[in-house]
């Protein structure tokens, strides 16, 4: 009887301890497998827009809202499709708010292989809260392949990544993390004052 009591007591303090580690992981914040996401956005009657700049819904990847921004005739150029990662509801963020994100931003072709790819990383913070490409691509090369049925499918791939200056990336690959310092940690230290 005793042993049954006691095997009881060490199932539940067993059970507590689980619990435990289980409300403090949910509360250390977004867990590795939710920093990372991906999204699609379909536009119809792509080649009828006539609005300056679309958006896509929103979506939410590292704990954190995010949308796509569109400019079908381009961002400050003509003739270019202009494409940007935002942060939704930027103006409600703390002051001080940063964080870094990798990102893939692609327009899909009918061919897969032609497809146009770009990635880049960046730190996100109120004052710089969309990142992207002014001259993502030529808009006649849009209609070559990008559009079906007047639909131009765009696809968005975004890592949030929790860094310390310390030890920046350690959440990642160490080999993609060394591509990451290598490339994009000078340019990125470059650009920090602005967000502080």
């Amino acid at each position: 009887m005793m042993m049954k009591g006691t095997r009881g007591v060490c199932e539940r303090e067993s059970t507590q301890r689980l619990t435990m580690r289980h409300r403090i992981a949910r509360d250390a914040g977004p867990q590795p497998m939710n920093m990372y996401g991906k999204f699609t956005w379909k536009i119809e009657n792509f080649s009828e827009i006539s609005k300056r700049e679309l958006r896509s819904n929103v979506f939410e990847v590292g704990g954190y809202k995010w949308y796509i921004l569109v400019y079908p005739q381009g961002c400050d150029v003509s003739n270019h499709l202009s494409l940007f990662l935002c942060v939704a509801d930027y103006d409600k963020l703390l002051p001080g708010w940063s964080h870094f994100a990798q990102f893939t931003i692609a327009v899909v072709n009918k061919d897969p292989k032609k497809s146009k790819y770009s990635d880049t990383l960046h730190r996100f913070c109120k004052k710089e809260h969309d990142w992207g490409w002014k001259k993502f691509m030529e808009l006649t090369k849009v209609l070559d392949g990008f559009t079906v049925a007047d639909t131009l499918v765009i696809k968005a791939q975004v890592q949030v990544i929790h860094e310390k200056v310390a030890r920046p990336f350690r959440c990642l690959d160490p080999q993609y993390r060394r591509e990451l310092v290598r490339v994009y940690l000078t340019n990125v230290e470059v650009r920090l004052y602005v967000c502080d």
